[in-house]
């Protein structure tokens, strides 16, 4: 069995899902996690730029912390997209992305990038998909605990749908395909393991 990381990828919420691929390359949920950063309101006197700073460390934190399994072979990350408007908005979407490719630098795992189009449709069938019809689609095939308040829940579903989207192509299908055949050769092991019943004596 091997295991496989979902990131939706955000700089103040950040969904986490994990999911095993059994011998029978069936995927099931193994995790659910999410990751906050807020900037402190007692730190009122700090720059912007400061408390950027510490939201980055907190995120990177515990994405190594999350990551860091040797379970995981393959992560794959929906990365914010750059249509946001704001000039605040475009600076937290590359710092969040600069957090990605750090923590892919350290943990030297192995990554896969997806856009929110690409997730959207992987999970749903169309990209014009509600955040609802999302987080409804990715109950329908796995299982984790109902997260609260409700960009929480949206940050998980995401998170599941990145791997959805990982099925589709990529290094995914490689890996579940090569998950089948260990599981087969592995019940041929335990077969051959157990002597064939001797022929009836007459």
């Amino acid at each position: 069995m091997i295991r496989v990381a979902g990131v939706d990828l955000g700089f103040r919420v950040t969904g986490v899902a994990l999911a095993d691929i059994t011998p029978q390359g069936a995927l099931v949920a193994a995790g659910a996690y999410c990751v906050q950063t807020a900037q402190d309101p007692g730190k009122k006197s700090m720059f912007v730029s400061h408390q950027d700073a510490d939201c980055a460390e907190h995120l990177a934190k515990h994405l190594v912390e999350l990551l860091n399994q040797p379970a995981i072979q393959l992560v794959c990350v929906e990365l914010p997209h750059g249509g946001a408007k704001g000039a605040r908005a475009n600076r937290c979407m590359g710092i969040a992305t600069g957090v990605m490719a750090s923590v892919r630098m350290v943990l030297k795992r192995s990554m896969e990038y997806y856009t929110p189009r690409d997730t959207r449709i992987a999970a749903t069938g169309t990209d014009e998909a509600t955040k609802q019809q999302v987080i409804d689609a990715m109950h329908g095939l796995y299982e984790w605990q109902e997260q609260r308040p409700r960009e929480l829940e949206e940050a998980v579903a995401d998170a599941f749908a990145t791997i959805e989207a990982a099925r589709r192509g990529g290094m995914l299908p490689f890996l579940m395909r090569e998950a089948v055949k260990q599981g087969a050769a592995s019940d041929s092991k335990v077969r051959s393991a157990f002597p064939s019943p001797s022929a009836p004596t007459k």
